[in-house]
């Protein structure tokens, strides 16, 4: 028997506006969330649905065309490399990073990176947080950004612009040594910046954490310069170990209540 051959839908792209065909579009790159090279199957969660088992990370049906879908495999494929260059992400490590333990670690509780295309990165997170808006997929509830807001990062994503460093300000941390490979969604949480509490939607994956401040007011980032992305020619970086660090806590949690479930 011949399997007939899956139609895709067709509809409006949300990036670009062509219509076409929509794509399978990760809402995080494939390339940081494939955890296992030989078909495995892992826990795809977040603190607020149930766990599901995949072999990588989130993607949705009805976002974007080949066009669009183009224009962010480009900027994913860039930034990437680009991380793991300055050894910000787990697979910059070198060849044997998902065989952890492993003998590479950074050392340095604040990093200084130099060099870094700060602009790429910018863009590339900003193209996240686009992506993670316009899903209507459940996991991605928590990142909300009105029309008007989503309309604005488009325009940018297009035209490849990120935007001057107080417009959306980004800082990041890093696990300093390779803990347990998993996937999680981008949340809403609270911070405190010296003494403002300020929005922000965190991401994270293969051991880089990005939070991206919900504001439009360059004023916050005035004397904190080389902490936030392309505010300066340097770019510092807290770094902490995997077994003090919130991936930690949140993948035991989530076990938990895996276990919970089970019972």
């Amino acid at each position: 028997m011949i399997k007939k051959k899956k139609t895709k839908k067709s509809g409006v792209c949300q990036l670009t506006g062509d219509f076409g065909p929509f794509q399978r579009s990760h809402i995080l790159p494939k390339a940081v969330t494939k955890l296992s090279d030989n078909g495995e199957r892992y826990r795809e969660t977040s603190l607020n649905t149930r766990p599901v088992w995949r072999s990588n990370s989130w993607y949705d049906y009805n976002l974007v065309t080949a066009k669009g879908e183009k224009i962010l495999s480009e900027i994913d494929d860039l930034a990437i490399s680009e991380l793991r260059k300055h050894k910000l992400i787990w697979s910059g490590f070198g060849p044997k990073w998902k065989n952890s333990p492993t003998s590479y670690r950074l050392d340095e509780p604040v990093r200084t990176v130099s060099g870094l295309n700060t602009k790429l990165v910018r863009l590339f997170f900003i193209s996240l947080l686009w992506r993670a808006a316009a899903s209507q997929r459940e996991e991605m509830s928590d990142i909300y950004l009105p029309q008007q807001e989503l309309d604005v990062l488009k325009l940018m994503i297009v035209r490849k612009e990120s935007g001057e460093p107080g417009f959306l300000p980004m800082y990041i941390n890093q696990i300093s040594n390779i803990g347990v490979h998993h996937n999680r969604t981008p949340i809403y949480e609270k911070q405190v910046i010296g003494d403002i509490e300020v929005d922000t939607f965190r991401f994270y994956f293969e051991g880089l954490i990005c939070y991206i401040i919900h504001s439009y007011d360059g004023d916050i980032i005035k004397g904190l310069e080389p902490v936030f992305i392309e505010a300066s020619s340097e770019l510092l970086v807290i770094t902490h170990k995997f077994e003090d660090s919130r991936a930690f806590s949140d993948l035991k949690e989530v076990i938990s209540s895996s276990f919970d479930e089970c019972s």
